[in-house]
């Protein structure tokens, strides 16, 4: 069973209720169980079962389809198709 509390450093939400603004940090939380490589309705699949936020969600939403082989990979096509952060190397 999932833990329901956010690692050390790792902020779920803000305080506010607010959903943290990083999404490698949301991505990481709410996909760090999955076994790569995967397909993109099974990203959207697992963050659904998780109960992730709506931010989380969207993001995965507008990820192309494909099968992504890591979750770095996913990270930075996150960031490229949402512009919120420069992608990592």
């Amino acid at each position: 069973m999932r833990e329901t509390t956010a690692p050390s450093g790792v902020a779920a939400t803000d305080g506010g209720g607010k959903a943290d603004d990083d999404p490698s940090d949301r991505l990481g939380y709410v996909l760090d169980e999955l076994s790569f490589p995967v397909h993109r309705w099974e990203l959207i699949a697992a963050a659904q079962h998780y109960g992730a936020d709506a931010a989380t969600m969207q993001e995965l939403h507008t990820l192309p389809d494909g099968r992504y082989r890591s979750l770095s990979e996913v990270i930075n096509t996150v960031a490229e198709h949402c512009g919120q952060h420069s992608p990592q190397r």
